[in-house]
């Protein structure tokens, strides 16, 4: 049996490129979403009023001026939702117009509980 060995700059450049790939997959998320979890999205900011937000294909929230960020990304609070597969979708508005919208694939997974108080018991 043959084993294969990744240097650190493989498995850097591997994550790179997932990361790099179009959301069509499914993102697996914790349900409930902890309060740090973050949507973000990547846009130059040009000629934008705000943006969207429309989850499952439902009627879109009006995000308004998004603050961009530091490094020129946007992002808020990850929306609640239930367990399950959902489509988020971000488009960018202005008087013209919407544009298209970026979506991705969540799947929001409930995780179990941590057991506790371990022990061992002599019957």
């Amino acid at each position: 049996m043959q084993f294969l060995r990744l240097s650190t700059v493989s498995v850097l450049t591997l994550f790179w490129l997932l990361c790099a790939v179009p959301a069509y997959a499914q993102v697996p998320v914790p349900s409930p979403t902890p309060v740090t979890t973050m949507l973000a999205w990547d846009h130059d900011g040009v000629n934008v009023t705000g943006f969207r937000l429309r989850l499952d294909g439902g009627v879109p929230s009006d995000l308004g001026a998004v603050v961009r960020q530091a490094d020129g990304h946007y992002e808020i609070r990850f929306p609640a939702l239930t367990p399950g597969l959902h489509v988020v979708a971000i488009s960018a508005y202005n008087i013209a117009g919407e544009s298209g919208a970026a979506t991705l694939s969540v799947q929001l997974v409930v995780i179990p509980a941590t057991p506790s108080n371990l022990r061992i018991v002599v019957n």
